[in-house]
């Protein structure tokens, strides 16, 4: 089999790819919104950033009452209501995904490279 392999140059994107930076952080909301509502302890981490709820209750319980009736909230929703729930609730991003997360609010766009160099 031959593959044809275009890096760069808005080819993925004028074909309608869902190639950006921004892309990948909504799927790994949705992973992780999907993850939340499977947990049953208050603690939820992986190496991007950590779910802590502050009322001693599991996150199922606590994101499960979003879903009610005909509303199905995106990820993004969910991970607004979270975030502006400081009484019950605190999102932890690792220094790499805030960067991420304030250049795609700020900029629109990602310099994930430069980034992960200043990471490291």
């Amino acid at each position: 089999m031959n593959r044809l392999v275009l890096i760069g140059n808005g080819f993925d994107l004028a074909h309608g790819l869902n190639t950006r930076y921004e892309h990948f952080i909504d799927w790994y909301w949705e992973q992780r919104v999907h993850g939340l509502l499977h947990e049953l302890t208050d603690i939820s981490q992986d190496v991007l950033c950590t779910f802590k709820l502050l009322n001693g209750n599991f996150w199922g319980s606590y994101i499960l009452p979003l879903y009610s009736g005909f509303n199905k909230p995106t990820a993004k929703e969910v991970i607004q209501h979270i975030n502006n729930d400081k009484e019950q609730c605190k999102v932890i991003p690792c220094s790499f995904l805030t960067n991420i997360l304030q250049s795609i609010e700020t900029k629109k766009w990602v310099d994930i490279e430069n980034d992960w160099r200043q990471k490291i």
